[in-house]
C-alpha cells in the first residue's frame, strides 16, 4: 500500500507540493468536485477551506478543498471521489501531488458531449450546476440532468488553465465528434447554443 505512513512523510514546500495517499469520498460527498484534507495538509500548502488545489496523479485537475474529517486528521490522506480520480489518472492506494491552484474566472468554456444541447433552457441550467466548480480542459463532469447522468467533457477553456465558470462566462456544448480537432469559437457559435 502506497498510503503515507505518518505526518512526517509530509512535504512541507508549498510550491514543490505535498504527496498524499489518496483514499475514496465518503458518499455525502460524491459528485461534488471536492477533496479532504487534513489542517496539516492545508497549511503546508498555505491555503484555508475553499481555496483549489491541483491534484497530480497520472495527469493534472483541479478540485475545491474542504476539511477532512475528524478521523482522517491523523492520516495523511486526500479523500476524493471517482470522478476527481479520474481526472487526476488516480486511483486508491495511490500517491498524488497536491498545489495551491490560481483558479480565474472563465471567459469561455466548451463542453464536448455525447448529444448536443438544443434549447437555451437546458443550457442555462447545466451552467447554473456547473457553476463555481473548478476546472480544466479534459476534465470529464458528472450532473444530473432530467433524470439522466450527463457527463460532458471539458474540451476547451479561455482562458487556458484552471478556471470557474460564472455569470459572466459563456458557455457552449458541441458534440465529441467536432473536438477531434481543436475547438474555435466559430465553430461553438454554429454549433450550439450558449448563454
Amino acid at each position: 500500500m502506497l498510503l503515507p505512513k505518518s505526518s512526517d512523510e509530509i512535504e512541507p514546500n508549498a510550491s514543490q507540493g505535498i504527496h498524499l495517499g489518496v483514499a475514496d469520498a465518503k458518499q455525502r460527498d460524491i459528485g461534488r468536485a471536492i477533496v479532504r484534507i487534513s489542517d496539516r495538509a492545508m497549511r503546508d500548502l498555505r491555503i484555508v477551506p475553499g481555496d483549489c488545489v491541483s491534484v497530480q496523479g497520472s495527469i493534472t485537475t483541479v478540485a475545491q478543498t474542504w476539511t477532512a474529517y475528524s478521523e482522517d486528521q491523523p492520516e495523511e490522506i486526500i479523500r476524493m471521489d471517482q470522478f476527481v480520480r479520474t481526472n487526476a489518472g488516480a486511483a486508491v492506494d495511490e500517491l498524488v501531488v497536491l498545489r495551491k491552484a490560481d483558479v480565474r474566472d472563465a471567459q469561455m468554456v466548451v463542453f464536448a458531449t455525447e448529444r448536443l444541447i438544443i434549447d437555451q433552457y437546458s443550457v442555462r441550467f447545466l451552467k447554473s450546476r456547473l457553476s463555481d466548480i473548478p476546472l480544466v480542459a479534459g476534465d470529464m463532469v458528472p450532473r444530473l440532468f432530467h433524470g439522466f447522468h450527463f457527463t460532458p467533457r471539458v474540451a476547451k477553456t479561455l482562458p487556458d488553465g484552471p478556471v470557474r465558470i460564472t455569470d459572466a462566462s459563456q458557455v457552449f456544448f458541441v458534440s465529441h465528434e467536432m473536438t477531434a480537432t481543436p475547438v474555435t469559437a466559430a465553430q461553438t457559435r454554429r454549433c450550439s447554443l450558449f448563454c
